[in-house]
């Protein structure tokens, strides 16, 4: 998977006039944003996964600093977490081929498997990963 340049993909949906795009020019518009979205969910968790060995209260500063709920600097912890337990997954993000969305759910049902069945879920993310991206899926 080829990494997002978010540049590159915000300078050509910046290009687009909403005023008179097309319904094509602007799904392609929507589908940057996304892509761009993925690739800042991945290096928020990289910042989160840092914090997490630099600060007391990583939770507290994550959300401080993107003005939102201690729930959401748990979260993106949590995501962290998943990111660094499985690389295939923060691959995806850099490619922008899954969402910060897809990887918590991911986390999520990880987090409620034991033994081998937890095991054999987290080898598998390379597929899940793959047919989640070529069919689109939401989270």
């Amino acid at each position: 998977m080829k990494d997002v340049d978010p540049a590159e993909l915000i300078s050509g949906f910046r290009r687009v006039d909403l005023s008179s795009a097309t319904s094509v020019q602007l799904r392609r518009a929507l589908d940057d944003i996304r892509r761009v979205r993925a690739r800042l969910d991945g290096v928020e968790a990289e910042i989160a996964r840092r914090l997490k060995d630099t600060s007391p209260t990583p939770e507290r500063d994550i959300a401080s600093s993107a003005q939102r709920s201690n729930r959401h600097g748990s979260k993106v912890l949590a995501r962290a977490a998943a990111l660094t337990d499985t690389p295939s997954l923060g691959s995806a993000l850099e490619a922008g081929s899954l969402s910060g969305d897809h990887v918590d759910v991911f986390a999520k049902v990880l987090a409620a498997l034991d033994g081998d069945v937890k095991t054999g879920f987290a080898d598998a993310a390379p597929q899940l990963i793959e047919k989640a991206a070529a069919s689109g899926s939401t989270p």
